[in-house]
């Protein structure tokens, strides 16, 4: 079965047939640039394991973008920065901390990939802010848990990557995305799972999933983007089901926590108990990471308006 008839049975209704699914896919998603070659070198890396500090700022050397965002961020008043500045990529890892430096790093990477029409660029941060709430929340949820398959790593990965398919849409069909925007800023409609589709556009994991095949990005990622809108991750047999449950779990907190402003969101119907009790997870830790991301909201939107 290809991608697209996997993708496709497990969205809702898309109004392109499967044929126009394909074409717009393999025609409009290879307008994009192709992925920085920094973000394979940077997904090899372990955000657990100090070994890596080395590589690490070799890699963020190699690039004078990607080293002035790391000394800003190093230097900002976000990151506890006081005395004197940060002005080396060495003094920047140092302050930030590796697992910190590298999440960033890879997220500037990834979310400076394409390049949209400047009166989107709020969106975009939007979704950046948004997405990178995710990753980092659903990599709190893995580190928790204690069932097997459930990689901190590559929940952070998923949970960031997990809208990307809207990125693209910024990328590629601007004046749609205006039109969906619109729609989801009326208080009257409001943003729905599978609004994409009204708009003639597939749905957004299916080309998320399938921009995470065009990038290279290992296939389990791709797994976890093709079924991050699942109604219940539980009812999902893959070997990142706990990934999945960990994502969901991201996803919802930080709806709750700072959804994107201006939107208009229907109710998330979320089983919080259920993702928590597969996950191996008490109750009462879910609302300690209430509070611990309601703590790094304003950072994270500080680092948005960067990204």
């Amino acid at each position: 079965m290809s991608v697209i008839e996997q993708l496709s049975e497990t969205t809702s209704q898309p109004s392109l047939s499967e044929v126009e699914i394909g074409l717009w896919l393999s025609t409009s998603l290879r307008k994009l640039p192709p992925i920085s070659p920094l973000t394979p070198k940077l997904m090899r890396l372990k955000a657990n394991d100090d070994a890596d500090l080395d590589v690490l700022q070799k890699i963020i050397e190699s690039d004078p973008g990607l080293s002035a965002r790391i000394i800003g961020m190093a230097n900002s008043v976000y990151y506890g920065a006081t005395g004197r500045g940060a002005f080396k990529i060495n003094e920047a890892l140092m302050r930030l901390g590796y697992q910190q430096a590298w999440q960033i790093s890879l997220s500037f990477v990834l979310g400076s990939s394409v390049t949209i029409d400047p009166i989107l660029r709020s969106a975009k941060q939007a979704l950046w802010a948004h997405s990178y709430a995710v990753g980092l929340t659903a990599r709190e949820f893995a580190t928790l848990s204690d069932i097997p398959n459930c990689d901190p790593d590559v929940a952070f990965l998923g949970g960031f990557v997990h809208d990307i398919g809207y990125l693209a849409i910024l990328a590629l069909e601007s004046k749609k995305a205006h039109a969906m925007l619109s729609e989801a800023q009326n208080p009257a409609q409001g943003y729905r799972h599978g609004l994409e589709t009204h708009y003639g556009l597939p749905p957004h994991e299916l080309i998320g999933a399938q921009l995470c095949e065009l990038w290279g990005l290992p296939a389990e990622i791709g797994q976890l983007v093709k079924h991050h809108n699942e109604v219940s991750p539980l009812d999902i047999d893959i070997p990142e089901q706990g990934v999945l449950c960990a994502m969901s779990l991201a996803h919802y907190l930080a709806m709750q926590v700072f959804p994107p402003q201006g939107l208009i969101f229907q109710a998330d119907e979320t089983d919080v108990s259920d993702l928590l009790a597969n996950l191996g997870i008490p109750d009462k830790k879910y609302d300690k990471l209430h509070d611990w991301l309601t703590d790094k909201a304003e950072g994270i939107q500080f680092l948005a308006t960067s990204s």
